[in-house]
């Protein structure tokens, strides 16, 4: 039936290899619009800078994202999100860098900055909200916990 004694493992390759594609999950990564505010009042004020998440980079004790404008480290400042609901927190910057030009997230707007952000909590309603980013996370990723 085969005529070359490697016919048959590469068809036995191919066969698992089209398994493997099949259990893949395709991986759809929610983008989402925020507000970062310095907490401190500057003379004059400091704008609100945007920034882009995504829902992935979510954790219980931070958050990594995407700004148009750097930040200081160690600087407090209310993190605005409108999106699977609103709410404000407070956050602690932790670190920030520069992105690369071709490893921005692609909009109109330009996120130069890679920013890391620890939360600090002050109420039940944004644990609550976490705990909520998280579910939708693992949902999204067909992770049922």
């Amino acid at each position: 039936m085969w005529h070359a004694p490697n016919q048959r493992t590469r068809a036995q390759n191919q066969i698992k290899k089209r398994e493997r594609e099949k259990q893949r999950h395709s991986i759809h990564l929610k983008r989402i619009t925020a507000h970062l505010e310095p907490i401190l009042p500057t003379t004059p004020p400091s704008p609100l800078v945007q920034a882009r998440l995504l829902i992935n980079d979510l954790s219980l004790k931070g958050i990594g994202l995407y700004s148009s404008a750097p930040l200081i480290a160690d600087q407090e400042i209310h993190l605005t999100i409108s999106e699977p609901g609103s709410i404000k927190i407070r956050c602690r910057i932790v670190w920030c860098q520069d992105s690369h030009a071709g490893s921005h997230i692609l909009t109109q707007q330009a996120f130069n900055y890679r920013i890391g952000l620890e939360f600090i909590f002050t109420s039940d309603e944004q644990n609550q909200f976490i705990e909520f980013c998280k579910k939708y996370l693992n949902h999204s990723l067909g992770i049922d916990k």
